[in-house]
Protein backbone atom coordinates (compact mmCIF):
# COMPACT_ATOMS: atom_id res chain seq x y z
CA UNK A 1 0.00 0.00 0.00
CA UNK A 2 1.01 3.54 -0.57
CA UNK A 3 1.35 5.99 2.32
CA UNK A 4 -0.50 8.66 0.34
CA UNK A 5 -3.86 6.94 0.72
CA UNK A 6 -4.10 7.39 4.52
CA UNK A 7 -2.89 10.97 4.25
CA UNK A 8 -5.53 11.66 1.58
CA UNK A 9 -8.21 10.21 3.88
CA UNK A 10 -6.97 12.33 6.78
CA UNK A 11 -6.96 15.41 4.53
CA UNK A 12 -10.53 14.70 3.48
CA UNK A 13 -11.55 14.22 7.11
CA UNK A 14 -9.82 17.51 8.01
CA UNK A 15 -11.71 19.35 5.26
CA UNK A 16 -15.04 17.80 6.27
CA UNK A 17 -14.45 18.63 9.93
CA UNK A 18 -13.82 22.28 9.03
CA UNK A 19 -16.76 22.34 6.62
CA UNK A 20 -19.10 21.20 9.39
CA UNK A 21 -18.69 24.53 11.15
CA UNK A 22 -19.80 26.54 8.12
CA UNK A 23 -22.88 24.58 7.15
CA UNK A 24 -26.41 25.48 8.18
CA UNK A 25 -27.98 22.12 7.39
CA UNK A 26 -26.49 18.68 7.10
CA UNK A 27 -24.00 19.03 9.92
CA UNK A 28 -24.69 15.52 11.17
CA UNK A 29 -23.96 13.75 7.91
CA UNK A 30 -20.76 15.73 7.39
CA UNK A 31 -19.61 14.86 10.91
CA UNK A 32 -20.28 11.17 10.27
CA UNK A 33 -18.37 11.32 6.98
CA UNK A 34 -15.43 12.97 8.73
CA UNK A 35 -15.43 10.22 11.37
CA UNK A 36 -15.56 7.51 8.71
CA UNK A 37 -12.68 9.08 6.79
CA UNK A 38 -10.65 9.33 9.98
CA UNK A 39 -11.27 5.70 10.89
CA UNK A 40 -10.45 4.61 7.34
CA UNK A 41 -7.26 6.67 7.46
CA UNK A 42 -6.13 5.00 10.67
CA UNK A 43 -6.93 1.51 9.40
CA UNK A 44 -5.28 2.01 6.00
CA UNK A 45 -2.28 3.59 7.69
CA UNK A 46 -1.88 0.59 9.94
CA UNK A 47 -2.31 -1.73 6.95
CA UNK A 48 0.38 0.24 5.10
CA UNK A 49 2.83 -0.35 7.92
CA UNK A 50 2.73 3.09 9.53
CA UNK A 51 3.18 3.12 13.29
CA UNK A 52 0.87 4.89 15.71
CA UNK A 53 3.33 7.71 16.24
CA UNK A 54 3.24 8.57 12.53
CA UNK A 55 -0.55 8.44 12.53
CA UNK A 56 -0.80 10.70 15.58
CA UNK A 57 0.00 13.96 13.79
CA UNK A 58 -2.73 13.78 11.11
CA UNK A 59 -5.17 12.44 13.68
CA UNK A 60 -4.42 15.41 15.93
CA UNK A 61 -4.97 17.79 12.99
CA UNK A 62 -8.42 16.30 12.33
CA UNK A 63 -9.31 16.61 16.02
CA UNK A 64 -8.17 20.24 16.05
CA UNK A 65 -10.31 21.00 12.98
CA UNK A 66 -13.32 19.41 14.65
CA UNK A 67 -12.78 21.49 17.77
CA UNK A 68 -12.42 24.70 15.77
CA UNK A 69 -15.70 23.99 14.00
CA UNK A 70 -17.37 23.49 17.39
CA UNK A 71 -16.10 26.85 18.65
CA UNK A 72 -17.67 28.83 15.79
CA UNK A 73 -20.80 30.72 16.86
CA UNK A 74 -24.18 29.47 15.73
CA UNK A 75 -25.75 31.42 12.89
CA UNK A 76 -29.04 33.15 13.34
CA UNK A 77 -28.63 33.70 17.06
CA UNK A 78 -26.73 36.09 19.22
CA UNK A 79 -23.24 35.13 20.34
CA UNK A 80 -22.94 35.63 24.05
Amino acid sequence: MDNRIPLFLFGLAFFLALLRGFLRKGKGIVAILAELCTAAGVLTGLAAGMDLQALGTPLLAVCAAALVSLMLPERGGSAS
